[in-house]
């Protein structure tokens, strides 16, 4: 319900109730403004993302902090989470009211992440939190909209991954000595140190030459479940390129690495798949080129 009233003192008093039934009122000095007002709230209630005015008030700290609680994922993960928002976001942003944010308050964000000369990842990560933060906000109707958009953040700066030769991971194997096993094991499989670390006899089939990943050792020496369902990181990559160089499809790569999706395969090894315009030409060669016998049958009588 919605009306408009004028009072003893000739101001306009627009009110109107949410949904819980709470009354929200404005007062005007011209009856077309308290109109105007009222109908631009009644059109939001129509589509669906009104929001009371006093929820954006909500300092941005606050609401993290809320939001935190109820998150769910892996212990590191979560910890990764707390140090973006307690040694970044909050002490930026954490006491402005979160409807108050704009999209330059967030880009500024990014610009002093950038100043204190941190990884393109780990800006990249604790802006990915800010967004999810404020994407549960919209979601939770306490702001209308979310202010992580068309934010520019910084570029890789890890560059493209080369993987080592043969050669190299034979002369690795020999310099580790008695460990040298360990060095083949992760690159004729991919794991990662932590499952390579967690594995025990019963995990290998020698028989069918498979490994089953069913946990990973913590930097804490914990045994944790893997990081994936489905480091050494060179000889990983090893692993991949190999897959790359053998014919394997993204998909096949993104399954055996217990990647969360292609994309990430793809932003990590896409420069390794043979390019796009060799195999055009190559298609269009086979295409056009006419069939071996073709001048023979021509010239049959």
């Amino acid at each position: 319900m919605a009306n408009i009233e004028k009072r003893p003192d000739g101001v306009w008093r627009a009110r109107y109730y949410d949904e819980t039934g709470k009354q929200h009122a404005k007062h005007f000095g011209r009856k077309v403004d308290a109109k105007a007002w009222l109908d631009e709230v009644t059109a939001s209630v129509v589509r669906g993302d009104y929001v009371d005015p006093k929820t954006a008030r909500t300092l941005l700290r606050t609401y993290a902090a809320k939001w935190e609680k109820v998150q769910v994922g892996r212990d590191s993960t979560l910890s990764v989470t707390d140090n973006a928002v307690r040694l970044h976001i909050n002490p930026e942003l954490g006491d402005r009211r979160i409807g108050s944010i704009r999209q330059s308050d967030i880009q500024g964000l990014v610009k002093t992440l950038e100043g204190k000369e941190l990884a393109a990842g780990t800006v990249r990560n604790i802006y990915d939190t800010a967004a999810r933060i404020f994407a549960s906000a919209v979601d939770d109707r306490v702001i209308p909209s979310s202010p992580c958009h068309r934010i520019k953040l910084p570029k890789d700066d890890k560059g493209e991954i080369v993987p080592l030769t043969l050669v190299q991971v034979r002369s690795l194997e020999a310099g580790m000595g008695s460990l040298g096993a360990a060095v083949i094991t992760l690159a004729g499989s991919g794991l990662r140190i932590g499952e390579l670390l967690g594995l025990e006899v019963s995990d290998v089939d020698f028989l069918r030459r498979t490994i089953r990943v069913q946990r990973q050792r913590a930097q804490s020496n914990e045994l944790i479940p893997p990081k994936s369902k489905a480091t050494a990181h060179a000889l990983r990559h090893f692993y991949a390129s190999a897959l790359i160089a053998g014919g394997a499809s993204v998909k096949q790569v993104q399954t055996v690495l217990g990647h969360a999706s292609a994309v990430v395969t793809l932003r990590t090894y896409a420069h390794l798949w043979p390019g796009d315009d060799d195999r055009t030409r190559s298609i269009m060669d086979a295409v056009l080129s006419p069939p071996k016998d073709s001048a023979r049958t021509e010239n049959a009588p």
